[in-house]
């Protein structure tokens, strides 16, 4: 074959790389502002919180006040997240590639790396603090009343006006996509939605369709009590509940009512194992409410299944992608390694020789959480 790997190898790195811009939605509008520098499975980047500041009143006099404690806060994130998917290339894929076409199964490689990207920042909402809307129930079927009050909920969590995003499945968008503020250019200021099809930024969010939005399936199971002889203080992320049949987990809500009544919706972080019928349940955003002394009956109401629609800050969820070495001290591959201009993803395209067949790779390396869920909102449908 004429063509040598010089020519084909860097055109199909960056095939590669455009096609993982298009279909990794979730990572354009998260945090990404840590990835500058090689990195390997393991490395760790801290991310520092801000420690709330409250404003004091002056008052001019011959001593100083003294200073005020700060407690100072971070989230740490792990490159934990290495994925690979490997595909095979003919002569005839690779003069494709040469005249700067995209082979099928180098794009179907890509597409697997892209949504287990996309799934990995998305899974961020079973921490977000913030919840409206109905399970089971798709949003926008009448107006936008379900985007206002979630949008609400960011703004009573003190998340910062801008950037902010809406990130929904097709369910949603074909119900928004209906309403007169989204098609009608007096309304929305320009006809891209009734032309292409496309929300864009409105509202003060910037609006997308993600393949990937699924449904949350709840792990518990049984009429949940809380039990609680002494009651619990406003602020504690923990309470004890009896009445399972199985244990809730992360992503499952939930809210108080009976003696202890509440109407925040709370999101389980983790439960211990069933003591019978008992479980710890950690949870957030911390306790609104205190819960009465000897309250063992009141009854902890959750919310069942429900779609993911995300509603965030860009701060809410933190992404991190660095690129893989380009180098193999054996000389028993050939890698090449980029970082997009665009989106900032980087991958990596690898080239190792088997028994009797080469083997293409493309492979990348991330890691995700969410350092600030109190910018979150899940907009359940």
């Amino acid at each position: 074959m004429a063509n040598s790997h010089s020519v084909w190898f860097p055109k199909l790195l960056a095939q590669g790389l455009l096609e993982l811009r298009q279909n990794a939605v979730a990572p354009r509008f998260v945090n990404r502002g840590f990835e500058r520098e090689g990195g390997q499975i393991g490395s760790t980047i801290t991310i520092p919180v801000p420690s709330a500041i409250t404003a004091a009143a002056v008052t001019p006099g011959p001593t100083q006040p003294a200073n005020t404690d700060l407690t100072s806060t971070s989230k740490t994130i792990v490159l934990d997240q290495w994925f690979e998917a490997r595909f095979y290339l003919s002569d005839k894929d690779k003069l494709e590639v040469s005249k700067n076409q995209f082979p099928v199964q180098a794009g179907s490689a890509i597409k697997a790396l892209a949504n287990n990207i996309d799934v990995a920042v998305i899974a961020g909402y079973k921490k977000f603090h913030g919840w409206n809307g109905v399970g089971g129930t798709t949003p926008f079927a009448a107006d936008l009343t379900e985007f206002l009050d979630g949008r609400k909920n960011l703004t009573n969590q003190l998340a910062d006006a801008s950037p902010r995003f809406a990130l929904i499945d097709a369910d949603a968008e074909a119900n928004a996509l209906g309403l007169r503020a989204f098609q009608d250019a007096s309304f929305r200021g320009d006809a891209d939605g009734i032309l292409n099809g496309n929300i864009g930024f409105k509202l003060g969010s910037f609006w997308a369709v993600d393949q990937n939005i699924g449904t949350h399936v709840e792990a518990q199971a049984g009429t949940a009590l809380i039990d609680d002889a002494d009651g619990e203080v406003v602020g504690v992320t923990l309470l004890h509940m009896d009445g399972f049949t199985t244990k809730p987990e992360a992503g499952d809500r939930f809210t108080l009512n009976g003696a202890t009544a509440d109407t925040q919706v709370y999101t389980v972080v983790s439960s211990t194992a069933l003591a019978g019928t008992d479980s710890d349940i950690t949870f957030q955003p911390p306790l609104k409410v205190a819960t009465v002394a000897g309250d063992d009956s009141s009854a902890v109401d959750f919310k069942g299944n429900y779609v993911y629609n995300l509603m965030a800050h860009r701060d809410a969820i933190a992404f991190v992608n660095r690129p893989l070495l380009d180098s193999d001290d054996e000389g028993l591959a050939r890698a090449m390694s980029t970082i997009d201009s665009v989106s900032g993803l980087a991958l990596r395209l690898e080239i190792v020789r088997g028994y009797k067949q080469v083997m293409y790779s493309f492979d990348v390396l991330y890691g995700t959480d969410v350092p600030r869920p109190e910018f979150g909102n899940v907009l359940a449908g």
